[in-house]
């Protein structure tokens, strides 16, 4: 259906032309996805799983976004692998750790082996390259008693995999292999009618010996199997001579010379992971069944109802332009040279015995039966006219670009439950990969980190960053975060647009640099610039108590930090203290000495702060005390009637936004401080 191998061949019932149904909603689904998973502002997000990582996972997020997308390049497998999921419901993919070498020469002459990649790969298989059994409650992959993915292999290929330890035997037995590879056939005619299905599609001829390579079909078993005691064989149903329990091995069969070049225990491949299996999988349909339908499936009688329809109102239109005709044998008429066309004159005998009847059509059945048919397949599917950006040509479409909005992204409800689905396999997907890094990966991995992306929670050097070994021990859960869609962003500027109106009313904002410079930051980012901080630097803050927590973060960001004079000390010393004795009570290679040395200097400061705060508490109290003392000496004195009322100078300074030192200590001393005299003060 996606290829269109099987048109109509037309005749009785018209064109041979088939309605393009699941190639139209095959590639807005699958675009869609692809706009979500894979768009510009797209990135990995790592949620640590106990509280130790908590301080890895924004480092952990940045490296996986790099590892998959620009050190794999996986895009391109990932595009082809959910097409796959997309079209026939279930997809699986190969996801190996592997090593790339090349030979290099140098100065000297000599043949150099070179490392070109290093690290966890992703390769989309097509559906008739994986065999599993018929087994039912099965959900995964993993849920299978045994997997067999078929593969293509070179005699080269099979030497070098001898030479790294991955298979075995083809020394010894290499006049066989390479004489089987040499028949230079790469399809099985009784077992790959997928294959051939797919080759007469690209117009490839596999039946031709010029054209093929020399390659053999290698079956690769992965499965539980009891192995026997010791080196001595025994049939698999002699328990005594077998061990009680199941090994996960991976078996190597060549199907033509019919030959095992390697058996492998999973355990030693991969001795830390709970999976061994390097197949994963992921499927379009959660509906409990694991060859769920996909694309294909859901539209294939649409697609054929539409056709025929397509053929009906085709036969119809035909009949209005090219009428029935009857006539007299004698008449001189000649259908064969008659061309039905304006201006033609036809000369006949008998004119009186040519009748033409002209058939009334009804073309409005053809065209509701199809806006039917399709409007069947937009509920299947959520893939309509709207979603997709065409014209709209329905009478209760919207009018505005509100509504015309509103109802897209009412359309993507549809898609968003695919995207949803998507999203959870692939996160299965990426926790391999830490997986695979974790087990495979060098004691050290730099990737490409800005001090932005960093926000000095980790060290950037030269726009670089280092994953350690011993980083990567930690476990966490990976989520595909989605790219925003351009309807999506579209409503998001109006909002920000209309906060910043709002905003702006506000005094509170008006006053403080730091929120209009935020605010208009945002406007920016809005319509796409994220260059506003080149134009206008930010302003700093202003000088405010900040809370304990923020405090512990600039420490944690390795920053200087400093008391404020209104700081309620007692309560930052309590919060500080519990911070430093969580951070101590670390592993040694946890710990993070700038931080503690940074924080347990800060809480001094707090302490000298306290101490100066008592001191101009007593000289405050010991001021107060001499003035009352000498207005009791010397009484009061009266004013003249009529006459104002001299101000007295307040006892009590005021303490300034901002300001520090002994002012604003008096300040916090005085009524409401830190231990001041309360009640009416002398006038």
């Amino acid at each position: 259906m996606w290829r269109g191998l099987n048109p109509h061949t037309g005749g009785r019932e018209g064109s041979d032309l088939d309605v393009p149904m699941l190639k139209w909603i095959q590639f807005g689904h699958w675009a869609r996805c692809m706009q979500a998973l894979l768009g510009d502002d797209a990135e990995i997000v790592a949620a640590a799983r106990t509280p130790e990582a908590e301080k890895l996972s924004r480092k952990v997020g940045i490296y996986e976004t790099w590892r998959v997308f620009e050190y794999m390049r996986a895009t391109p497998a990932l595009t082809t692998w959910v097409f796959n999921a997309a079209l026939y419901g279930r997809a699986h993919a190969y996801c190996p750790y592997e090593q790339d070498f090349y030979w290099e020469r140098d100065e000297d002459g000599n043949d150099v082996e070179k490392l070109a990649y290093d690290g966890p790969k992703l390769i989309p298989l097509r559906f008739d390259q994986i065999i599993v059994p018929a087994q039912d409650s099965v959900q995964s992959i993993d849920d299978f008693d045994w997997v067999i993915r078929r593969v293509r292999v070179t005699p080269d290929q099979l030497l070098e995999g001898e030479r790294r330890g991955k298979y075995q035997r083809i020394t010894e037995r290499w006049r066989e292999i390479y004489s089987y590879a040499q028949q230079r056939q790469e399809r099985d005619y009784w077992l790959d009618d997928a294959g051939l299905e797919m080759d007469r599609a690209e117009g490839i001829d596999h039946s031709s010996l010029m054209g093929n390579r020399n390659s053999l079909e290698m079956w690769i078993w992965y499965g539980k199997w009891r192995l026997p005691r010791g080196k001595q064989d025994s049939r698999p149903e002699n328990l005594i001579r077998r061990m009680p329990q199941q090994s996960e091995i991976v078996v190597s069969f060549l199907k033509d010379p019919r030959i095992v070049v390697g058996v492998q225990d999973l355990r030693d491949l991969y001795p830390r992971m709970k999976k061994r299996v390097p197949i994963l999988d992921i499927g379009l349909v959660k509906d409990g069944s694991y060859w769920g339908p996909g694309l294909g499936e859901l539209v294939e009688d649409l697609q054929n109802k539409s056709s025929a329809n397509y053929r009906l109102f085709e036969r119809a239109g035909k009949l209005s332009v090219g009428p029935l005709i009857f006539y007299k044998a004698a008449s001189g008429f000649d259908p064969e040279t008659f061309i039905y066309e304006p201006d033609t004159a036809v000369p006949s005998e008998d004119p009186s015995g040519v009748n033409i009847v002209r058939l009334q059509a009804d073309l409005k059945f053809s065209e509701m039966n199809q806006q039917a048919l399709s409007g069947f397949a937009e509920k299947t599917t959520g893939v309509s006219d709207q979603t997709l950006g065409q014209a709209i040509d329905r009478p209760n479409a919207p009018r505005t670009a509100t509504g015309q909005m509103a109802l897209i992204e009412q359309g993507n409800v549809r898609a968003s439950l695919d995207m949803y689905m998507l999203r959870e396999d692939l996160s299965v997907w990426l926790e391999y990969n830490w997986a695979l890094d974790r087990e495979y990966a060098p004691e050290g991995v730099f990737f490409r980190a800005t001090e932005e992306d960093a926000n000095g929670l980790f060290d950037v050097n030269s726009g670089f960053g280092a994953m350690s070994a011993q980083e990567r021990e930690h476990n966490f859960d990976f989520q595909l975060k989605f790219a925003t869609s351009v309807w999506s962003r579209e409503a998001k500027k109006q909002q920000v647009m209309a906060l910043y109106g709002l905003s702006m009313q506000n005094p509170l904002v008006q006053q403080n640099p730091k929120a209009l410079w935020v605010l208009l930051n945002k406007a920016w980012k809005a319509f796409g610039e994220d260059n506003f901080e080149d134009v206008i630097p930010q302003p700093p803050d202003l000088d405010q108590p900040r809370a304990p927590k923020e405090e512990w973060a600039d420490a944690l960001m390795g920053e200087e930090i400093h008391v404020n004079p209104l700081d309620d000390d007692r309560l930052h010393i309590v919060d500080h203290r519990r911070r430093l004795e969580q951070e101590m009570q670390e592993k040694p290679e946890d710990r993070d000495k700038q931080a503690e040395a940074i924080m347990t200097a800060h809480i001094m400061e707090h302490e000298q702060q306290i101490r100066q705060k008592m001191l101009l508490q007593a000289l405050i109290q010991r001021a107060q005390q001499e003035q009352q003392q000498t207005q009791l000496a010397g009484g009061t004195r009266m004013q003249p009637v009529g006459q104002p009322v001299s101000p007295q100078p307040s006892a009590q300074p005021e303490a300034q936004p901002g300001a520090s030192g002994p002012a604003a200590a008096a300040a916090i001393a005085g009524p409401g401080g830190l231990g001041g005299a309360g009640g009416p003060q002398p006038a």
